[in-house]
């Protein structure tokens, strides 16, 4: 009762928020627009090939440093699904939740398999803030342009950074180290060991988050070349990491609608009109859709609830 609940009161959220922007559109002017289908095609190739990149990064973590020995294909495949999963839940944390549990039932290492995959979260979260801080700092220092609200949005960056990596050591203090939750956190973090133990080989899962997060940064600039627009490289540089932690926030149906009002709130800054920039998340996401059902095929025709373990 209480998941369904809930369940409606994201999906409510969201359907305001669209609503909202609807209401805020020109559908005339978004009609007249012609949309380049080669540059969404190599927007396409590139959101594939970043499937690869993640599940790459998810294997080396898996087998290298947290000795989860997983094939290749089988992680791709869970990716995928994880993506298909990601279009019908409250947030993406959901897709993660049936990643996890997959990889737990393989293996039967459940603290390495939930850590394996929440370690590459926060790599993203960490890399996604350095994304926007040093976009945002250019802006802010080095471009003729002033807005007001840049000095809230590097906060706001500065922030999510800093809290990520100061989170692992939260438990250290007495004022929390004596509440449950915290000790279970110092827990759960005690685990990051293993990370240290294997700081050497990092560097490949750090290179991949990078690429990753800056191929989907390339995405979103192509795909408003696709809608016609001329705006800087660093504005999207800037604003699709602040766009990307935004949609985590668990509070709408599939991150929808806090997707599209990140773009047209961010991007408005800077003079952008919501009929323009709207196009760029909504075909973005279709390329999402269209990986998802991929991923759902997978999950059809695989068995994974009979998932074999490894022995």
């Amino acid at each position: 009762m209480k998941k369904s609940t809930n369940f409606l009161i994201k999906l409510i959220i969201s359907i305001f928020i669209l609503v909202f922007i609807i209401n805020k559109l020109d559908f005339n002017q978004i009609f007249e627009i012609k949309i380049n289908w080669f540059f969404f095609l190599i927007c396409m190739i590139l959101g594939s090939l970043n499937i690869f990149i993640c599940t790459f990064r998810w294997w080396y973590l898996n087998n290298k440093i947290y000795d989860i020995k997983t094939p290749f294909f089988m992680l791709f495949k869970l990716y995928l699904i994880g993506v298909f999963f990601n279009l019908f839940l409250p947030s993406s944390i959901g897709g993660d939740t049936i990643k996890s549990y997959n990889i737990y039932k393989y293996s039967n290492k459940k603290l390495s398999a939930i850590h394996a995959i929440f370690f590459d979260r926060l790599l993203g979260l960490i890399i996604l803030s350095i994304f926007a801080i040093v976009g945002l700092t250019y802006i802010l220092f080095f471009s003729n342009l002033i807005i007001n609200s840049i000095e809230i949005l590097l906060t706001f960056s500065i922030i999510i950074l800093g809290f990520t990596l100061f989170l692992p050591f939260i438990g250290d203090f007495p004022i929390f180290s004596k509440l449950l939750f915290f000790k279970k956190l110092k827990e759960f973090f005690l685990y990051s060991e293993i990370i240290i133990k294997n700081k050497k080989k990092l560097l490949v899962p750090i290179l991949m988050t990078f690429l990753f997060q800056f191929s989907c940064i390339i995405v979103s600039f192509i795909m408003s070349k696709a809608v016609g627009m001329n705006v800087n490289f660093i504005f999207f540089m800037a604003f699709i990491p602040i766009s990307t932690i935004i949609i985590l926030i668990p509070i709408t149906f599939a991150g929808m609608g806090l997707r599209e009002v990140s773009f047209v709130f961010l991007f408005s800054l800077i003079g952008v009109k919501a009929e323009e920039i709207i196009l760029v998340p909504l075909l973005v996401f279709s390329i999402n859709v269209i990986l998802g059902l991929l991923g759902g095929v997978f999950y059809i025709k695989e068995d994974f609830k009979n998932i074999p373990k490894n022995n």
